[in-house]
């Protein structure tokens, strides 16, 4: 289980003017039946009542709504015409007294009386809001009492024609100042002015969910990719914000944030001290079929009337099981839903609390947090959850007892592809060179007979070499709504001589197949390649930092040699490192040392394969994962030697040479009667030998290693 920030917090005194239980409003509005896929946006302010930014300059009154148009044309940096949905993040500044905002397309009725943003007697704070937008580009912001000042930043939108479908993931804990959790991540707080740059993966847009804590100073947090014109650059500050906090606070607000190309995102602190908390709940990317659904917001759990669930506070520890799917006419998302965004409010707070979202049978949800409250306060969030097999999601309080009420405000379901037009194919693809040499990077255009349908268009790749190759990597490329055509790379590996390629492309009911060719040429024998690659240590534990050394048999190209890393179990369990995907050796050198960090694993030990891959060649080497302390690791048999490679760790290094007595159970497995640990190693690698003929069968058989008189064993799979 992740941090929980509860346990770390002091407990901050309610304000005055504090936003009430009552300002959590409803609807009844449901989800509309249409989808759309998401394109992030290099965020901009497109609303400003300080300024008259989008909007007259002055102070929004009680019972009024600004009108904000969010679309229009391409240099603007807003929504394209036609765009179905937009992501805003929403900062009420400063109100008069306590209020609530909501945010809803123009002309929906009943749009005021749902909470989007609820806030305090001059306090600022923001939350991401997702909206349906109305038919002339515009969206409604409704401020129920008192004066407000409103800011908007856009930060993505929806539409037909868009390439990021969405895919939801479990929750994970994937930055943590406090704890150093994520790759190259200190145990530091972030200073003012400062910046921290972690590595996420390399979609389209990340969505997380942001907690910053430990707060020092009254300040702001932004979250970037380090492309986006408004990042911190030359002394000056972002100009946006994601999330507003003051001294003491603890504060959380989803972000979806474009993603640099190398798979990086920035965090800006503005003033004071703070630490930064981030927990994955999906990505976008063009290769999945999820569409989004934007509907007006529905009402679908309120604990303190009974909607959605018994009408009682859910205690310290508790959790709720809430249903947010259904037949058509129940008003929830659709059956089959993919994940489901909310509008999640806490209120009734009786201690200071974290709520987590996540899909019920997630093991790890409690350790994630979804909306951070304090004793006496309201707080929403929004917040993006994967749905259970079931339809189900589940709610889980830290602290205290807590109501909790939640909006859907729209789905992610599976693209809708059954409505092509008859005769819809594939009309032509090609490859943009028609020969290349092995590791060079080539697109490959496909182009259909008709726009593409609502859902979008889905190519299914396979191809065969001359030489008997077969390839079936590639997968699902998808052509989005309205569109003819489709422009994606394509990667060749290594080949030791000339290679041509037949590259087929199908789709289901396609009454044609094409089948481009591409010529692959072997690169000269000269070409530098992969030496050595070693792990700073052979062992590694949960959450521990290392460094990777990779060495080449020459000194790098002008310009730099790069590599491609990956990683892989061995067996039997699983173990996440945070890795990059590519290291490059600077030009004139012969190796590069890159950082990684164990992220994740399992309780017994995990034997990875880390693998490095240039132009010419591959070179893969062995860590193992596992907890500190005297350990035996048995692996699992190579069948073309009949044999597993096993380590025993002694814990820390000894600063002699260390004998460890080594005997097998089964009688087909054999081990030599002792390893020596050389003076200042952790550990060393032995070759476990097996009889297959003789196993009778058998999965596995048990190994023992003893020290000192304690004996450990472990076993070695045959499978």
């Amino acid at each position: 289980m992740g941090l929980a920030l509860t346990a770390l917090l002091p407990v901050q005194a309610t304000p005055a003017g504090a936003a009430t239980a009552e300002d959590v409003r409803t609807s009844t509005a449901a989800v509309e039946p249409a989808g759309s896929t998401y394109s992030p946006l290099d965020t901009v302010r497109v609303l400003d009542t300080r300024e008259g930014t989008g909007a007259r300059p002055g102070l929004v009154g009680a019972g009024e709504a600004v009108t904000l148009k969010v679309t229009g044309p391409a240099e603007s940096g807003m929504a394209p015409a036609g765009a179905t949905a937009v992501v805003l993040n929403v900062i009420a500044v400063g109100p008069t007294q306590a209020t609530y905002v909501s945010v809803f397309p123009t002309g929906q009725a009943d749009g005021p009386r749902t909470s989007s943003l609820n806030v305090s007697t001059g306090q600022t704070r923001a939350n991401l809001v997702t909206v349906k937008v109305a038919a002339d580009g515009t969206v409604q912001l409704y401020n129920d009492r008192g004066a407000v000042h409103l800011v908007a930043d856009l930060q993505g939108y929806y539409s037909t024609s868009s390439t990021g479908a969405f895919l939801p993931t479990d929750p994970k804990r994937v930055v943590d100042t406090r704890a150093g959790i994520g790759l190259d991540v200190p145990v530091a707080k972030i200073g003012p002015g400062g910046t921290l740059r972690v590595r996420l993966g390399a979609p389209q847009a990340i969505v997380l969910n942001v907690t910053v804590t430990n707060v020092t100073e009254q300040t702001y947090v932004s979250v970037y990719s380090s492309m986006s014109p408004g990042r911190a650059q030359d002394g000056r500050a972002p100009e946006f914000s994601n999330i507003n906090v003051g001294p003491g606070g603890t504060v959380a607000n989803q972000v979806i944030a474009k993603v640099d190309a190398d798979g990086y995102l920035t965090f800006y602190n503005a003033a004071g001290t703070v630490d930064i908390v981030a927990d994955m709940v999906g990505s976008y990317t063009q290769f999945e079929d999820g569409v989004y659904v934007p509907g007006a917001p529905r009402r679908v759990l309120d604990t303190r009337d009974g909607t959605g669930s018994s009408a009682a506070r859910v205690g310290p520890g508790g959790t709720l099981r809430l249903q947010v799917t259904g037949p058509a006419g129940s008003g929830l998302a659709p059956v089959g839903t993919k994940a489901v965004v909310l509008n999640l409010t806490a209120t009734n707070v009786s201690a200071l609390t974290y709520v987590s979202a996540y899909p019920s049978g997630s093991a790890n949800g409690p350790g994630t947090s979804s909306l951070n409250v304090d004793a006496g306060e309201t707080a929403p969030n929004h917040v993006t959850v994967k749905v259970a097999a079931d339809g189900s999601i589940t709610l889980y309080n830290s602290a205290g007892s807590v109501d909790l009420v939640a909006d859907l405000q729209g789905a992610y379901v599976p693209a809708d592809t059954s409505a092509s037009p008859p005769g819809l194919t594939i009309a032509s693809s090609y490859f943009e060179k028609d020969t290349i040499t092995a590791g060079d990077l080539v697109h490959q255009v496909v182009t259909l007979t008709g726009p593409a349908p609502k859902g979008g268009f889905f190519i299914f790749t396979s191809g065969v070499s001359d030489r008997g190759y077969r390839y079936t990597g590639g997968s699902n490329y998808r052509v989005p709504a309205g569109q003819t055509t489709l422009r994606f790379p394509v990667h060749f590996g290594p080949v030791l001589t000339r290679v041509t390629w037949s590259i087929e492309q199908v789709c289901n009911g396609c009454t044609t197949a094409v089948s481009p060719s591409i010529t692959v040429l072997p690169l000269d024998p000269a070409e530098i390649a992969i030496k050595r690659v070693t792990p700073s240590k052979p062992v590694a534990a949960r959450r521990e930092r290392l460094s990777l050394t990779i060495e080449l048999t020459a000194p790098a190209r002008p310009g730099g040699t790069t590599v491609d890393l990956d990683f892989g179990d061995v067996c039997c369990t699983s173990v996440t490192l945070d890795i990059p995907l590519v290291a490059t050796v600077p030009g004139g050198r012969t190796s590069v040392t890159i950082p990684f960090q164990v992220i994740d694993a399992p309780a017994e030990p995990s034997l990875q394969l880390l693998g490095a891959t240039t132009r010419l060649s591959r070179f893969r080497t062995l860590l193992l994962v596992a907890s500190p302390g005297f350990l035996l690791h048995g692996n699992l048999v190579d069948p073309a030697t009949s044999r597993a490679t096993s380590w025993v760790g002694l814990g820390s290094p000894r600063s002699v040479d260390t004998v460890v007595a080594l005997s097998s159970e089964a009688p087909w497995i054999t081990v030599p009667p002792s390893v020596t640990v050389p003076a200042g190693a952790e550990g060393a690698f032995f070759p476990s030998t097996v009889d297959v003929g003789a196993s009778g069968g058998a999965p596995s058989g048990r190994i023992f290693a003893t020290l000192d008189g304690t004996t450990v064993s472990s076993r070695v799979f045959l499978r």
